[in-house]
């Protein structure tokens, strides 16, 4: 069933307004790196919070970018193409653009529905040594807590020992505001360093 492409209304709707072609994701600068980010690099990135050293191979940042660009093509927003790829809403097509978008959309569950979390592993991480696992806990309707956090570091845990691994260590943060790529969902980054038994 269609919906309205500008049915949306509130000061929450940002998530649900149109994209335009020169619509970017909010970094101050790209940046990239050939070398694969050590355990150590990030450790030191975590302590001093500098969240803008974290950066992407080349070739990875350019699968990236065109994954960004079919998401403008083909839906309303990310956070559309997000609320249906991690939360498993129901894709829905526009009645005026022909975009998909997720229904309900994010102010609409907000306001009606109790919060959600899932835990999934980022599609595209950065430039990471092998070994490093990287993964974003995502919520709707409220913020995320330490216990939410604790609780997904567990279940990590728990399913790389179910697959014959150990998780030595884990970190986690939340970017800044200029850094967040999807600021309408609540997300938390964890990265865990994995040693096979």
């Amino acid at each position: 069933m269609p919906v309205n492409d500008n049915g949306f209304s509130g000061t929450d709707a940002s998530s649900s307004m149109p994209m335009t072609q020169d619509e970017t994701i909010r970094r101050p600068e790209r940046r990239f790196s050939n070398e694969p980010m050590k355990w150590e690099h990030c450790i030191n990135i975590y302590g001093t919070q500098a969240w803008h050293e974290l950066s992407r191979s080349p070739s990875q940042e350019m699968v990236y970018q065109a994954h960004c660009n079919k998401l403008r093509e083909e839906w309303r927003s990310i956070c559309d193409y997000m609320l249906v790829r991690v939360f498993e809403f129901e894709a829905v097509r526009c009645c005026k653009s022909g975009k998909l978008a997720a229904r309900p959309a994010l102010d609409e569950m907000n306001c009606a529905m109790k919060p959600m979390k899932k835990l999934a592993r980022n599609d595209f991480p950065y430039n990471f040594d092998e070994g490093i696992e990287h993964w974003c806990l995502w919520k709707t309707g409220s913020g995320i807590d330490i216990e939410e956090i604790f609780d997904a570091r567990r279940k990590i845990a728990k399913e790389s020992e179910e697959n014959g691994k150990h998780v030595e260590d884990f970190m986690h943060w939340t970017n800044p505001p200029n850094l967040k790529s999807l600021p309408e969902i609540e997300h938390v980054h964890i990265l865990c360093l994995i040693k096979k038994k």
